[in-house]
């Protein structure tokens, strides 16, 4: 477990770092204002916090879209709790396994809409089945924040509510500030292990920042451990993703480099031992990498390849001159697309002969635009006919839609 005594800022920092006046050197100054806490006050703060969460969970508890709310947090998160052949994921330590807590957590909560119904002729019991439903709750690691987000949402549909919504997450906005800024000099020390790495001290500490409000969001003080010991994962994991996506100029995923280095230290390990690269065989015996996959991952170039790069060395042609994009008028077809469509809604209001002269004139259901003579010998009518239903269409769909049509709304009458 880590102890909450962190070194102080100016053995953390370097010289070079805290130069007067400069943002870092305040922000530090800043950071040191914040007193540590000790085991005791730390506990303290973590009972206040339930205290509120408490009372929140039960104010959600006394409304029905509440308790909907609540449910649906609930078996999401349960849900995630559970690996592709059904059973509890790793990080499941309760002793029940999700499904049955989701059963639980579902008949309380059915149990409690039926005696809302009641007019509180059994209210003891629901007294009861609500502090049962609450205890369950704390219990599990849901988001704190999601939690403030469906009181919010509940705030707006009970106007009523409001002052208490108010009060309590304020707060617990008090409470969780206390215990971030009480823990700032821990994303210092964290942050101060890869400075080394071509990533600005000052990114760092920002990313190691938002692993330390993840920590507060989600650390289960009902655990007894203590806060320092979760947070320095946090912190730890965020700050490594960041140099894992800013190390390569194109962000690669998490899960995709953690594959890259169990590639590279099986390369390493086995040309050390027999002085040769392994096969992809070798690779997937070794990692446990589908071939497939690793296959996939040997086709990525090592570097980015510039679009500019010339495709020959003799010629002008670029790589991107010669890259085709069949999507590029994706977007002037659909709404070419869409112009089609209503204009095969409005034709409804037309007669048989006018609708078909539309069509053909624009090209709808017909593989090409027709001219008006072209029209007239198809219809066996005159060319000026054409023109007067193709005049009388227009006008209608213009009555139609109340506005004015466009100029070069017609082909060229050739």
């Amino acid at each position: 477990m880590l102890d909450n005594t962190f070194p102080p800022l100016n053995e953390t920092i370097s010289t070079s770092d805290l130069q007067p006046l400069t943002a870092l050197s305040l922000y530090g100054q800043d950071v040191q204002r914040f007193p540590l806490l000790g085991e005791k006050k730390e506990a303290a703060l973590g009972r206040q916090i339930n205290a509120v969460m408490s009372q929140l969970i039960e104010c959600l508890l006394g409304t029905e879209s509440g308790l909907d709310q609540l449910e649906h947090l609930i078996s999401d998160f349960l849900c995630n709790q559970l690996c592709a052949d059904g059973a509890p994921a790793k990080r499941w330590d309760l002793a029940e396994p999700p499904q049955s807590v989701e059963n639980q957590v579902i008949t309380l909560i059915d149990t409690l809409k039926v005696i809302d119904h009641l007019d509180g002729l059994a209210e003891d019991h629901s007294i009861e089945l609500r502090n049962t439903l609450i205890e369950l709750t704390l219990k599990l690691n849901l988001s704190r924040q999601a939690l403030i987000d469906i009181a919010q949402a509940e705030s707006k549909r009970h106007s009523n509510l409001i002052p208490l919504y108010s009060r309590l997450m304020q707060r617990y906005s008090q409470l969780r500030a206390q215990l971030i800024n009480s823990n700032l000099r821990l994303v210092f020390r964290v942050a101060a292990k890869y400075r080394e790495l071509g990533i600005g001290f000052e990114d760092l500490l920002q990313d190691g920042n938002l692993g330390l409000i993840k920590a507060a969001d989600r650390f289960n003080f009902a655990k007894g451990y203590r806060f320092s010991t979760y947070a320095h994962w946090c912190i730890n994991t965020a700050v490594k993703n960041a140099l894992q996506k800013r190390y390569h100029l194109i962000a690669r995923p998490a899960h995709l480099q953690s594959k890259l280095s169990m590639i590279r230290n099986c390369e390493q390990k086995f040309q050390h031992q027999h002085s040769r690269l392994p096969s992809i065989e070798e690779i997937h015996t070794d990692t446990g990498i589908p071939i497939n996959t690793l296959e996939a991952i040997q086709s990525f170039p090592e570097t980015p390849i510039s679009l500019s790069l010339p495709v020959h060395d003799s010629e002008s042609l670029t790589l991107d001159m010669s890259l085709h994009d069949p999507e590029a008028r994706a977007d002037s077809q659909l709404n070419n697309d869409r112009q089609k469509r209503l204009l095969e809604l409005l034709i409804k209001i037309l007669t048989d002969r006018e609708a078909k002269v539309l069509k053909m004139r624009f090209g709808i259901d017909c593989h090409t635009e027709h001219t008006l003579q072209e029209i007239a010998n198809q219809l066996n009518i005159s060319t000026e006919r054409v023109r007067q239903l193709q005049h009388s269409a227009l006008t209608k769909l213009q009555d139609q839609l109340k506005i004015q049509p466009p100029s070069h709304g017609a082909p060229h009458e050739s």
